[in-house]
């Protein structure tokens, strides 16, 4: 919980506001106290953490079983390979960090230290928008390949599904 102002602080610079969460209300610490505090509490499916490198907060990242998200899970098409999926999701806050080749490294960690130590996790999921092209280039160094266009239930705008296999990890 006291990572909340850091989180709100993020979530409203222009790089994180225009990819992540645009469509929620981040103006104020309620609203991010509300987004993220049944995650941190382990009261919600997502797993949320703040990215550490050298020690400095740079940005947050987040896991989830793709069947615990229903609407979520049959948006993907994955069928029953859902069941042994996770999704994450990924920024990059600080504006230091930014372009500078970290995403790949913390997604790639991330994936060996937290997504696939779980036994039956056999892919991992990661979806930004089309136009993303910045996060679409870091997904393809840590090794997501596209799988498809979908169109998230309650969004707006669509997913450039990408997705990774254990072994590939």
């Amino acid at each position: 919980m006291e990572d909340i102002p850091l989180m709100h602080r993020w979530l409203n610079m222009p790089h994180v506001k225009q990819w992540y969460n645009h469509e929620s209300d981040t103006s104020s610490l309620e609203s991010i106290v509300e987004m993220y505090a049944d995650p941190i509490r382990g009261e919600d499916p997502a797993h949320p953490f703040v990215i550490l490198y050298a020690g400095v907060p740079a940005g947050h990242i987040q896991s989830y079983r793709i069947r615990d998200f229903p609407e979520y899970c049959r948006a993907t098409g994955l069928g029953d390979e859902a069941q042994r999926s996770a999704g994450l999701d990924v920024f990059i806050g600080e504006l230091a960090y930014v372009h500078r080749g970290l995403g790949p490294k913390v997604l790639r960690e991330f994936m060996r230290q937290v997504v696939f130590v779980e036994p039956d996790i056999n892919a991992c999921v990661i979806g930004p928008q089309p136009d993303n092209r910045a996060a679409i280039r870091a997904y393809e160094k840590a090794g997501f390949k596209y799988l498809k266009t979908i169109q998230p239930p309650g969004e707006s705008t669509e997913e450039y599904l990408m997705i990774i296999g254990r072994k590939e990890a």
